[in-house]
């Protein structure tokens, strides 16, 4: 009787153990990226927002989604003061801080994009790029072979802060090409009333994967397994593809 009430009683420490852990609410930070992270009158909105919410919803893990600069975002997870980030691009040097969920978040293919009347062709040889300045978002990462690329040929930049004062800029003639994934620059556009002034020039910069990022401070491997886990099935039972077709 002792030995069956002590193992009861181990079971139940067990079980609150978990409990306990799954109570405290996981701190993850994303920057304004849309569409798939924004803040709009205090209400959080976007394709992996809404992806992130509800995967830990069905993991039955309390989350909070805090928006930050992206540069302080990536640092709060090198620290340890944030236990994730997302939508988060996979780099070597981003390896060094953070565990990487298995499961891509979202796909969005890095692209070029120019002015609508522009006759600038392009097909994929980046030495070619070397004559013309590339607006880009600041502390974004398009794909090892396009960073390489600036390096290798110095390319010039001109970096912004968002997608949108890109598009500005490109109009105005400040630079000849915007690069960023696909649906974020044509949402800048689509946001500015700009859409129908720029065309795609190239859509094989990256494949456009970003992920969930766990900080290497904290002990989250589990997390990532079981977000696997869900992303998975949320994408068996539609309800991936719903979110993301929902919200473009």
């Amino acid at each position: 009787m002792h030995h069956r009430l002590c193992k009861w009683s181990f079971l139940l420490l067990l079980a609150c153990v978990s409990w306990g852990l799954r109570a405290d609410p996981l701190l993850l930070v994303t920057a304004n990226y849309p569409p798939f992270s924004q803040e709009e009158n205090g209400q959080q909105k976007g394709i992996a927002v809404a992806l992130i919410k509800a995967a830990f919803d069905r993991m039955n893990q309390p989350v909070k989604v805090e928006f930050v600069p992206f540069a302080r975002a990536i640092e709060m997870v090198k620290t340890g003061e944030a236990d994730g980030i997302f939508p988060f691009a996979m780099s070597e040097e981003r390896k060094v801080f953070a565990h990487f969920s298995g499961e891509k978040l979202i796909i969005d293919p890095g692209s070029l994009f120019v002015r609508a009347d522009s006759t600038l062709n392009f097909d994929g040889d980046y030495a070619r790029l070397n004559p013309y300045v590339i607006g880009m978002q600041r502390g974004t990462s398009h794909g090892p072979a396009f960073m390489q690329a600036l390096k290798t040929y110095n390319i010039k930049t001109d970096l912004a802060e968002n997608q949108e004062r890109n598009i500005a800029k490109l109009l105005a003639g400040r630079f000849d090409i915007v690069v960023g994934p696909r649906l974020v620059v044509l949402h800048a556009a689509r946001q500015l009333g700009k859409e129908n002034e720029i065309k795609l020039l190239y859509s094989g910069v990256s494949e456009g994967y970003a992920y969930l990022g766990m900080s290497k401070q904290r002990q989250h491997e589990a997390v990532l397994q079981e977000f696997d886990k869900t992303i998975r099935a949320m994408r068996q039972d539609g309800s991936y593809d719903k979110i993301v077709t929902g919200m473009r």
